[in-house]
């Protein structure tokens, strides 16, 4: 009998079945509903299954620059908010940041008994689990404080040719069609904001 993927057997977390193919048990339907697949997912690496460790294998490796990042900075990203009552000279909360950060680390005593060794982490069931919450946690404090800032729609900046329609680097109205770099872009927006 082959091992499942830990994640079957955590109530806090979605379990790994392949898509499609149904335990023995299943008779294709949940209730009223088609079930989409419900085999549990065998566990290929430790007592994980593939998709699992290479999102181990990819949260521990972008876990250090992240925290790295965070040590010296006294803010974090701070998106635009053109035309309404905020700044974009705000502030993020460090604390929030760094109490993300301590959440996603309390399930890393496993890893640190294991010798820092992934392989051996997620051998045992209680390095498993924690290995998949640690990537829970650190993945969402990871999207929740970004390092910078990711492309976005600003609604209320408008052409510097025409004051016509909303600008996303270049103008939206066909008949302008003015194009500007992003500083210029920035500055339009900044003004537009404090009016």
């Amino acid at each position: 009998m082959s091992l499942l993927c830990v994640t079957n057997s955590m109530r806090n977390v979605r379990s790994c079945v392949v898509r499609g193919e149904h335990a023995s048990v299943c008779d294709g339907w949940r209730g009223a509903k088609e079930c989409q697949g419900c085999l549990p997912k065998e566990a290929q690496h430790g007592l994980l299954c593939m998709t699992c460790w290479e999102r181990v294998v990819t949260t521990m490796t972008a876990w250090p620059s992240f925290t790295e990042a965070i040590a010296g900075l006294d803010r974090l990203v701070v998106h635009e908010s053109v035309g309404s009552s905020s700044k974009a000279a705000g502030y993020c909360n460090l604390l929030n940041t760094w109490l993300d950060v301590d959440e996603a680390e309390s399930f890393l005593g496993t890893y640190r008994s294991a010798g820092d060794n992934l392989d051996l982490w997620v051998s045992s069931e209680a390095g498993a689990k924690d290995a998949i919450s640690f990537c829970g946690v650190a993945e969402r404090a990871m999207r929740k404080h970004p390092l910078k800032e990711s492309s976005h729609r600003i609604l209320r900046a408008r052409c510097s040719e025409c004051l016509g329609d909303e600008v996303h680097v270049r103008c939206k109205n066909p008949e302008c069609g003015h194009e500007m770099d992003q500083s210029s872009f920035e500055l339009l927006a900044l003004a537009e904001g404090n009016k």
